[in-house]
């Protein structure tokens, strides 16, 4: 494998590894309960793509909680496929009131 992807890999992992880690401690925290955690699905990028490019055109004005929510797509996923969508014009950033 090329570094790059070994690199890559690596970020994906750690940022999981902190997901997990901050659910964990909202779950001890009590902010969450065990049974209100989402399990989320991690998939390809061109699978992400379809659903949140469809989720949008049924949606819109959705915001990317109400996207993760709905499709039960794991956030980093969701997040690079609004930033490919952006830079193709399809979607805009709005902040929230």
């Amino acid at each position: 494998m090329s570094k790059r992807i070994v690199r890559d890999l690596q970020e994906q992992i750690w940022e999981l590894r902190k997901e997990i880690s901050d659910l964990k401690l909202q779950i001890q925290e009590g902010t969450i309960a065990e049974g209100e955690v989402l399990e989320l699905d991690f998939i390809p990028i061109s699978e992400a793509r379809y659903m949140v490019d469809t989720y949008i055109k049924r949606h819109p004005g959705c915001t990317t909680s109400e996207i993760i929510e709905s499709l039960r797509l794991d956030p980093s996923v969701i997040v690079e496929v609004l930033k490919l969508l952006g830079e193709e014009g399809k979607v805009k950033k709005e902040e929230v009131e």
